[in-house]
């Protein structure tokens, strides 16, 4: 059996079992509609204008680092990469850092508090962490500062609060590809109103944006109010068929600590001249046992889309 051969510290060295884990990725076989048979590298490197993305969570962090290390090691352009990584420990030693820190585009999104971005270095040693470092604050309703479901609620945040500002200092609202529901006539989206717990009040901007994107994404040609003062005849003004008003609120588990049932409520109405009859209701509701509730709040727009489609199809065909 042939003997381990031992690298010096000075030579650039990975976690085995994170190493492991990305074999096969990197040089995996893909097939277009030609059936020509193309690597990742070879996409990458027959076209300098595609570009590709790796992301991840935790090991999923891991293995984007170092899959995109291994890409630039196959002949892929840094240009051509981007690395964002969330929770991710550490891959390798400070000479495999020293090495690819000036070449490989990486991003690594930490949340303060999260033990796993340190543990290599604590436990076993000689590991470094490299690249581009941006702390976020964990979430008030998640324990641990590690979970998935927090730093997608961080991200989520992030995101709004940064279109805000870009809003605010001048640039347009960005456009969304739509157009889910077809052949529908026009809506009017009334404001979300806030129904919430005192401790949640401070998510609720939030879930307010992400709503609105779902409207504008799924009803591009509705129209969206600022407030709810006498929207029956500002949607017949605005020439719209439809109204579409939603209310979200909670309900705290008595059992379960910081857990709490999130409700979204949402009415469609029939609009005209003379009236505003309640074409359809429903509510849907979801536990923060796995989620934040923002995260919550966002899973249930799936239902909220299937009571649209139902509703607008179902006006469709009795035309």
């Amino acid at each position: 059996m042939p003997q381990k051969r031992r690298l010096p510290p000075t030579e650039p060295k990975v976690h085995k079992g994170f190493n492991e884990f990305v074999q096969a990725g990197p040089s995996a076989v893909l097939r277009n509609p030609q059936r020509i048979h193309l690597s990742f590298p070879d996409l990458l490197r027959n076209d300098r204008n595609y570009k590709l993305l790796l992301t991840g969570h935790s090991l999923g962090g891991a293995a984007a680092t170092l899959s995109g290390a291994r890409l630039l090691s196959m002949g892929v352009s840094p240009d051509q990469l981007e690395i964002i990584t969330f929770g991710a420990p550490a891959v390798g030693n400070a000479a495999f850092a020293a090495h690819y820190e000036p070449i490989l585009p990486l991003t690594r999104i930490v949340h303060s508090g999260d033990k796993v971005t340190g543990v290599l270095q604590t436990l076993a040693g000689g590991y470094r962490q490299f690249g581009r470092e941006i702390l976020w604050r964990p979430p008030d309703m998640v324990d641990d500062a590690h979970e998935l479901a927090g730093y997608i609620d961080s991200a989520i945040k992030n995101y709004y609060d940064k279109r805000r500002l870009a809003i605010e200092a001048g640039m347009p609202q960005p456009v969304l590809p739509g157009g889910k529901y077809q052949n529908h006539e026009r809506v009017y989206i009334t404001p979300l109103t806030n129904n919430l717990l005192s401790d949640l009040s401070s998510d609720f901007w939030y879930m307010q944006e992400a709503l609105l994107d779902e409207y504008r994404q799924a009803l591009p040609d509705s129209v969206i109010a600022k407030d709810r003062t006498n929207w029956r005849e500002a949607a017949v003004a605005a020439g719209c068929r439809w109204a579409v008003v939603s209310e979200v609120g909670a309900v705290k588990m008595k059992e379960v600590e910081n857990t709490y049932y999130i409700i979204f409520t949402q009415t469609v109405y029939n609009i005209t001249n003379d009236s505003a009859s309640v074409a359809a209701t429903a509510v849907f509701s979801t536990s923060t046992s796995t989620l934040t509730p923002l995260g919550a709040f966002i899973h249930t727009f799936k239902g909220m889309h299937a009571q649209l489609a139902d509703q607008f199809n179902k006006a469709s065909q009795g035309k």
